[in-house]
């Protein structure tokens, strides 16, 4: 493990499910791959946990693991890959420095859930699934805030991201629509 640089996983779980613990398989996995520590994020989940209290704690947890490394690359999956961005767009606003690299695999980016991909071929997650995971995270007028659903945020200053999704996912539009909005902010 390198000291001095560090990956902030967030697990993905729609909002509800997961724990740094039911993601212990990937992260021993990612960290013997890439001789990097890693350091698994549990946060309070939905529905007894609403936004903002999922992001709060990450934004806490990020914050402490930021204090001991110089290089930190945030990664997430599905709802983790939103609680990253959501995550990179709240230390945007308080003028908290950002991690180096974001690497997003198959993240949920609109919580509207309008523009989900119809043609998709998921095994995992149907549609309609995943539009039911904000609905136990926030209310209904919160949809288009960034902190919920981070497409709708700003992008420039955002570090190098690595997106990683399959061809026929619901998810494959937000990652699509994160892709050229990270592309048209430079």
């Amino acid at each position: 493990e390198n000291g001095s640089e560090v990956i902030f996983f967030i697990h993905g779980g729609g909002f509800s499910l997961g724990s740094a613990r039911s993601h212990r398989h990937f992260t021993l996995r990612l960290a013997k791959a890439t001789a990097l520590g890693v350091r698994a994020c549990d946060y309070p989940l939905s529905p007894e946990h609403r936004f903002p209290t999922a992001l709060e704690s990450i934004y806490a947890e990020f914050k402490r693991v930021s204090t001991t490394y110089e290089y930190v690359t945030v990664l997430g999956d599905s709802a983790g890959g939103n609680l990253s961005v959501a995550l990179l767009h709240l230390l945007k606003q308080r003028g908290d420095t950002l991690p180096q690299k974001l690497c997003l695999i198959s993240p949920l980016t609109d919580c509207s859930g309008e523009h989900l991909s119809d043609e998709a071929r998921e095994l995992c997650f149907s549609k309609e699934a995943v539009q039911a995971w904000p609905k136990i995270y926030c209310d209904d007028n919160e949809r288009t805030d960034p902190l919920v659903s981070p497409i709708y945020g700003v992008f420039s200053g955002f570090p190098k991201t690595l997106i990683v999704v399959g061809k026929s996912e619901t998810l494959l539009n937000d990652s699509q629509r994160l892709y050229n909005k990270l592309q048209a902010s430079g």
